[in-house]
């Protein structure tokens, strides 16, 4: 009776440490995006995001979605599918490099601005440089992956902690996931709301999509975005810092007179 006993808890033990242990492949992911330099492509409700960070440096790609955000244009429309591809010609939306921030459009034109500067009170609001650093980090569920990336801070993005794990259907094919929730909690510590993350991994084990949610204390939570994960990885294009040719680099509007009569001033020229 003992030895029963015993075996069934033994069982439940071993099924509770299952069920809260995350995909192998986590950790992968972890030790690839808390390493300074990895390279991670994604598909969300706004297009096809691509970053690549190493060296200190920061390059972001984004393929705008024609019917996202109701068909406004908010993001830079680029044509880039892959840099692992030759489908296109790589096209930069923002780069950070040398304590510098350039903001890339598609007509061969770029503004540059330095730290002190993006600071400056009289920076031309209407040249979107309140987007920079969130063009320059990934989607707020990466930070399962990278808990010291210092553009969190800056975002104000929590690390979202493991609640468990399991397995769930999605039209008709299995993917086990890990589940993780990020919580804003009231001065006496109940949940106001959680932000909830589902990472669904494929049957080779690689994460394949994150779906995520919202939940506010005593209501049901609803689903608000989806992400599907195309790349994670170590290797880094060839030249994926580099300005690519054609490229004129006009100075940040600060305000002066060739600002306000909208004559930018040239900085950098690499079309020759």
């Amino acid at each position: 009776m003992k030895k029963k006993i015993l075996s069934a808890l033994l069982a439940t033990t071993l099924a509770m440490s299952i069920a809260s242990a995350e995909q192998p492949k986590a950790a992968e992911y972890r030790e690839i995006m808390s390493s300074g330099s990895y390279y991670i492509e994604y598909e969300s409700d706004y297009g096809k995001q691509i970053l690549a960070v190493g060296n200190g440096k920061r390059m972001s790609f984004t393929r705008q979605n024609k019917n996202a955000l109701g068909g406004l244009s908010f993001l830079p429309l680029v044509g880039i599918i892959s840099l692992f591809t030759n489908e296109s010609v790589p096209v930069p939306n923002t780069l950070y490099t040398d304590g510098k921030y350039y903001n890339f459009d598609t007509k061969k034109k770029g503004l540059v601005a330095t730290e002190t500067e993006l600071n400056d009170p009289n920076l031309n609001p209407r040249q979107g440089w309140d987007k920079i650093k969130h063009n320059l980090h990934f989607a707020e569920p990466f930070t399962v992956f990278a808990p010291n990336e210092p553009f969190n801070k800056m975002l104000h993005y929590k690390t979202p902690q493991f609640v468990e794990s399991g397995e769930e259907k999605i039209k008709d094919k299995s993917f086990k996931f890990d589940k993780y929730v990020s919580a804003e909690k009231s001065l006496s510590g109940a949940n106001i709301y959680e932000k909830i993350y589902k990472f669904y991994y494929n049957e080779k084990g690689d994460l394949s999509q994150i779906r995520t949610f919202y939940k506010v204390a005593g209501k049901s939570e609803e689903k608000t975005g989806e992400i599907k994960v195309k790349k994670i990885t170590k290797e880094l294009p060839a030249n994926v810092f580099e300005i690519p040719k054609g490229y004129k680099v006009y100075g940040a509007g600060l305000g002066d007179m060739n600002d306000l009569l909208d004559i930018p001033v040239l900085v950098e020229d690499y079309s020759k």
